[in-house]
């Protein structure tokens, strides 16, 4: 019996956690509950591994080699002659300031996102400041990110609008947020919705931002918003703004198109 007390022992023993090297404070755990370091986002890793190489392709323009000389004539601006002194001044024209000229394209400026802002507008608010509550915890359900709430800047006295009323929120994604937003919106929402055809073909503002809307009945489809449904007092439509870093908007919708955010196709077969 004694013998089997001490076996008994010695198992249990080396069945034992072993010391730690360190001993632990009061009021610590003695395990980590953080994330690792090492964690990197799908769609980052995406557009780092493979959609970063392609858009350089399709956009990369290479130099005239073949005729330098050509080049050289067509990169001289013209030289007019200077106005003479006694004509008259030229009316002037309310016209848009002029736009800063496009950068060549090479591997330093590949184009990509830069933010995504999420942006909730209730006309609710107007009656009562209190109705903005139901947005706010939506976008922070949907984003993870506090919401942040917009004034208005004007008075527009046929909506009942005064200078300085709560009246939308908003929520901006950078990094890794801004790609696992995404990465929900296309893999889970966006197959759900059967009368989508997806955004048009001259989608932008002229200045590479792409922008597009969703309905109350999308805003349903996020998981995060389908576990606490009840909860939310009123499902309301939400707009989403896309901002890249290219300066037209072919090149934004280029950039768009790569992360499987469809496009309207008309009556094209594909």
């Amino acid at each position: 019996m004694q013998a089997l007390r001490s076996i008994s022992r010695r198992s249990l023993g080396s069945l034992r956690a072993p010391a730690a090297s360190t001993p632990v404070s009061a009021g610590h755990r003695a395990f980590s509950v953080t994330a690792h370091s090492d964690y990197r986002c799908r769609l980052r890793e995406h557009y780092n591994r493979t959609l970063r190489d392609d858009i350089m392709t399709i956009t990369y323009e290479h130099p005239n080699l073949t005729n330098p000389s050509a080049s050289a004539v067509d990169s001289t601006p013209a030289v007019s002659p200077p106005p003479s002194p006694n004509a008259p001044k030229r009316p002037a024209r309310n016209a848009r300031p002029k736009r800063q000229p496009v950068p060549p394209s090479s591997p330093f400026n590949i184009y990509g996102l830069q933010s995504v802002t999420v942006h909730v507008r209730m006309k609710e608010a107007l009656e009562n400041k209190f109705n903005l509550l139901s947005g706010i915890m939506a976008l922070q359900c949907m984003t993870g990110k506090r919401a942040e709430i917009c004034y208005s800047r004007v008075d527009a006295s046929s909506f009942k609008l005064r200078k300085g009323l709560p009246i939308s929120v908003k929520v901006t994604l950078e990094g890794d947020d801004m790609y696992a937003f995404l990465d929900k919106l296309v893999e889970i929402v966006l197959p759900q919705i059967k009368e989508w055809r997806g955004l048009p073909r001259d989608a932008g503002d002229r200045n590479g931002n792409i922008s597009f809307g969703f309905g109350p009945h999308v805003m349903g489809l996020f998981p995060d918003i389908e576990n606490v449904y009840d909860m939310i007092p009123k499902i309301v439509g939400f707009h989403v703004n896309i901002t890249t870093t290219a300066q037209r908007d072919p090149p934004a919708r280029l950039v768009v198109s790569g992360f499987q955010i469809p496009f309207d196709q008309g009556n094209e077969r594909v």
